[in-house]
């Protein structure tokens, strides 16, 4: 049978793509139509039409309304040849400096300032200036200048401190942007994950950055919630502001939320390693309370809360302390100071080529599930790097007649926990790479490349007949190089 020819194919697909785009259109009118019936919150369909990344980007932040996010992200892309993190570190860099030196700010109309408005019996948040009480229009300038023009204006401009609210809500709008590059523009972390920054008062009077986190900053990940922090230091410098001091009694405050609230963590930072952590990170991590309150170190002047602050301890305890290979990499990058207390949190260091076994992976193992091997054990799961055919993201293959071997345990789409580079994968079958070495009950022992030609294929290892005795050797298991890269994870040496 004859391929057809690729104009063809690109036709067809042209037509398909028109289709579908003309199909959500109707949909949307539809949609419309019933939301302006008034029997819904709100009399608009919340979730607007995007075609790419930037677009997306654009249009969740559409507080910051007008600008020319998108195609801003899109030179930023080409620019740094789709280095997604170094997009976001620079956008929330032009974002914030078109909102100091652009935007007016005027009280809410809607709420007059209160944030939020009566209806009834009932308040709630004003929708208008999101609870802030306080609305900005923009310069033409935000539109018409180019982003480097605006990062050479903002060098030029002299700071003027003494406005916190400017100052807070520009680098409020800046991590935002940036959040929202990283999570791709389809989560609500930029928006409801970070709730506001703060301009605070040191010990010694000078003034340091605080960024108010809550608990939907959990669906950034580990990755988005310490560039977030780094975002914010990066943002700290760019309007002069001096590094975050804690003090004794926030130190304390951080160690019981982190004991009150350490079953919800997938890491514990031991009381040591938060002196390090408050003592050092540049950036004034805080957040929203919520659940229990505490009992001691109460009523403290920076914390708004009495509350264990969830939204805190997930940002220092997996973001900073799991994620700190990765903002190492582009403090590195960017030659910035102040970060070097997170090199005691990485285990590999830097220029080692040392890898040590990790039993992380089955350190929470749950009863019942199936061990294949232990760290780094002779028999285990060998090392291929390669994606095939039916790999995706954050999927693994392994070879067909390992599942067999396995008695089923693990098939198409089981969701493993392994060693590294990530903490889960979900297996595919891959018929090209090394299958099992298996030694079978009648003395016989080979490596088993085709699945049909293993015996006992409907028996069961409780079963009399099961043919298998010993498996030596659990085959390859191929894992693409992008996901080492992608969790900065040292490339392992692989025998071929």
């Amino acid at each position: 049978m004859l391929a057809p020819p690729l104009s063809m194919v690109s036709v067809a697909h042209s037509d398909y793509i028109a289709l579908l785009e003309e199909e959500c259109g109707n949909v949307y009118e539809i949609a419309e139509e019933a939301r302006q019936q008034g029997r819904d919150p709100r009399n608009v369909v919340e979730i607007p039409r995007a075609s790419d990344l930037a677009d997306r980007t654009q249009k969740l932040l559409d507080f910051l309304e007008p600008r020319t996010i998108a195609n801003q992200i899109r030179s930023l892309t080409e620019h740094h040849e789709g280095n997604r993190e170094k997009v976001a570190l620079d956008i929330s860099k032009i974002v914030s400096a078109e909102t100091y030196l652009y935007g007016k700010r005027a009280t809410c109309e809607e709420c007059e300032g209160e944030g939020s408005v009566k209806q009834g019996n009932w308040t709630h948040d004003c929708t208008a200036c999101d609870a802030k009480g306080i609305t900005f229009t923009y310069d033409d300038k935000v539109t018409t200048n180019t982003w480097e023009e605006t990062l050479e204006e903002l060098k030029e401009e002299t700071i003027k401190s003494s406005d916190k609210v400017l100052l807070s809500t520009s680098i409020y709008h800046g991590i935002c942007a940036g959040l929202a590059v990283l999570t791709e523009g389809i989560l609500v972390a930029p928006l409801d994950g970070v709730v506001s920054a703060h301009i605070l008062d040191n010990a010694d009077g000078s003034q340091c950055l605080g960024i108010n986190y809550a608990g939907p900053i959990r669906s950034a990940g580990g990755t988005g919630q310490a560039l977030s922090v780094l975002i914010g230091d990066l943002l700290r410098r760019q309007f002069g502001l001096a590094p975050a001091m804690v003090t004794h009694e926030e130190t304390e405050r951080y160690k019981e939320e982190v004991s009150k609230y350490a079953r919800g963590l997938q890491y514990r930072p031991s009381n040591p390693q938060l002196e390090v952590i408050a003592g050092n990170c540049p950036v004034y991590v805080t957040g929203e309370g919520v659940g229990t309150e505490v009992t001691g170190m109460r009523d403290l002047p920076r914390v708004p809360t009495n509350k264990v602050r969830e939204g805190m301890l997930l940002v220092m305890c997996e973001g900073l302390v799991l994620k700190a290979p990765k903002i190492l990499k582009y403090v590195e990058a960017l030659n910035l100071d102040g970060w070097d207390w997170l090199y005691d949190f990485v285990k590999t260091k830097s220029g080692s080529t040392n890898i040590a076994p990790s039993a992380k992976f089955i350190s929470d193992v749950l009863a019942g599930r199936p061990i294949f091997c232990g760290p780094m054990e002779v028999g285990g799961f060998r090392l291929r790097y390669g994606r095939s055919r039916l790999a995706g993201l954050a999927a693994t293959s392994c070879h067909p007649a390992t599942m067999a071997a396995l008695a089923g345990f693990t098939i198409v789409g089981t969701q493993l926990k392994y060693e590294r580079p990530g903490k889960g994968t979900v297996t595919t079958p891959c018929d090209t790479i090394d299958g099992p070495y298996i030694q079978f009950t009648d003395g016989s022992a080979r490596r088993v490349d085709d699945w049909e030609s293993l015996p006992g294929e409907n028996l069961l290892p409780n079963e009399h007949g099961y043919p298998i005795a010993h498996i030596w050797d659990l085959g390859e298991l191929l894992i693409p190089v992008g996901e080492f890269l992608e969790k900065t994870i040292l490339l392992l040496r692989v025998l071929m």
